[in-house]
Parts: C-alpha cells; sequence; structure tokens
C-alpha cells in the first residue's frame, strides 16, 4: 500500500513549515464559530439573509446549517456576494433538517475583504421562507 501526502504535510515533512511556507489558518490553528439564529417570515426568492462577517485573511473549513421546514419547495444557497453558492447548492428545506456539507470550491476558501466575500449569505431559492434557520461558521485566521 502507498504513502501519498498532502501539499501541506509535504512542507511539514520538509521542514519548511513556518509562516513563509504553510499559509496562516491552514495547520496549527484554532477554530472560531460564528453563530446565528434567524427566524425567517416570508423571505423571498432571491432575497439574502446575512449570517456572517467573516474577517480578511479568515480561511472558511466549515458551515453547519439547521432548519425549520421552511415552506414547500424552498431552499437555500450558502455564499457571498461574488458566488452565492460557495458554499451550500440549492439545500432542499421542505422538511426540517441540517446539512454540515460544504462545497469543495468554498472549503478552505480564503477571505480576501470582510464586506464582500466576508460576509456570509443565505440565498433563498424557490418559494418564500418561513421559519428558524441556525448557522454556525467555522473558520481559523
Amino acid at each position: 500500500m502507498a504513502e501519498v501526502l498532502g501539499v501541506n504535510v509535504t512542507k511539514y515533512d520538509a521542514g519548511t513549515f513556518d509562516s513563509n511556507w504553510i499559509d496562516q489558518g491552514l495547520v496549527k490553528s484554532s477554530v472560531k464559530v460564528w453563530s446565528e439564529v434567524y427566524e425567517a417570515a416570508a423571505v423571498g426568492v432571491a432575497d439574502t439573509i446575512v449570517v456572517a462577517v467573516l474577517p480578511a485573511g479568515a480561511v472558511v473549513h466549515g458551515i453547519a446549517l439547521q432548519f425549520d421546514a421552511l415552506g414547500a419547495g424552498v431552499t437555500l444557497d450558502a455564499g457571498d456576494v461574488t458566488v452565492p453558492a460557495r458554499y451550500k447548492s440549492a439545500i432542499v428545506t421542505t422538511s426540517a433538517g441540517d446539512d454540515n456539507s460544504i462545497l469543495v470550491d468554498g472549503a478552505q476558501y480564503v477571505i480576501t475583504d470582510a464586506e464582500v466575500d466576508g460576509r456570509v449569505l443565505l440565498t433563498v431559492g424557490v418559494g418564500a421562507a418561513t421559519g428558524t434557520i441556525k448557522t454556525a461558521v467555522y473558520y481559523t485566521n
């Protein structure tokens, strides 16, 4: 059985694991959490809910989402102004549930501007959303 190494493990094994080689927030970092609760009342299609404002340099590692049954056919995307579905795409919220996945392009995404891509948004799709939405955004910086 072969052993292969990830990018940062390769740097670490080579002795090049200081801040000049491995970006801040990718190794030996403390995870921070931005928690949010929003009580939606007929939030319309394409409307957004801001659930976090992360600082420039933050590295996103995950977004947990819990929700009531928000309405027939209602979906949620999680992303930012630039890419509305950067972290999650069309999560079906017709029934109460949760989603702890993150899209590959959103995993380890580095925030460049707190007011642009640092504003984590949920975008409502298909129908009006009514009910409780809870989020936890996990990041390092």
